[in-house]
């Protein structure tokens, strides 16, 4: 599989705009829903950064008990556009924390945080969007809707990606997101 990502800062006094902008894509309310998960990023060991990352997430939803995604991002193209990321991708599924598994394979926690906000799946173009703010993890109420003593930065995030087969052709998917950049270009910062 191939990932292709967007990833841009959003200005405080745009975010709901862009919230807004995503609804309005939705086909249905089903498309439209809030997360909050944990992620902790680790190294590769033997590899140069630039090669590729290894990333866990968790959803924090009260009551359930969610399973673990360890997330494999290769070295990007090179041929992609600079506000384009176009990597392999692959990610496994865990019932029980990854962190031994992980740290057995030489792997080291580099960091972790915690990411809040809205996702929206853009149903015609098969695109999931995620606009969030990015949180410290010495919060003992994560789950909480204030959380603003525990911003890492005051601007919020906005990540737009879809995953391709291998071997397809993706020009018409990066065509579809840099029509997207177009309409919100002075909203956001690819820089």
């Amino acid at each position: 599989m191939q990932e292709l990502r967007l990833k841009a800062v959003v200005w405080n006094e745009n975010v709901e705009y862009l919230r807004s902008f995503l609804r309005a894509h939705c086909t249905s309310d089903e498309d439209f829903g809030s997360f909050c998960c944990l992620e902790q990023c680790y190294s590769i060991p033997n590899t140069p950064q630039q090669m590729g990352s290894v990333c866990v997430s968790r959803e924090l939803l009260e009551g359930e008990d969610n399973s673990w995604w360890v997330i494999y991002r290769g070295k990007k193209d090179l041929q992609s556009p600079p506000y384009l990321e176009k990597r392999p991708y692959c990610r496994s599924e865990f019932k029980n924390d990854p962190r031994e598994w992980l740290e057995s394979l030489g792997c080291k926690l580099q960091f972790e945080y915690i990411r809040k906000g809205h996702s929206v799946f853009l149903r015609s173009v098969n695109f999931l969007a995620e606009l969030f703010q990015v949180f410290s993890v010495n919060s003992e109420n994560v789950a909480n809707t204030d959380l603003s003593q525990e911003l890492v930065s005051e601007e919020a995030i906005l990540v737009i990606y879809t995953l391709i087969e291998g071997g397809k052709d993706w020009s018409q998917s990066s065509q579809s997101l840099i029509n997207i950049l177009d309409q919100i270009s002075h909203f956001v910062s690819t820089k």
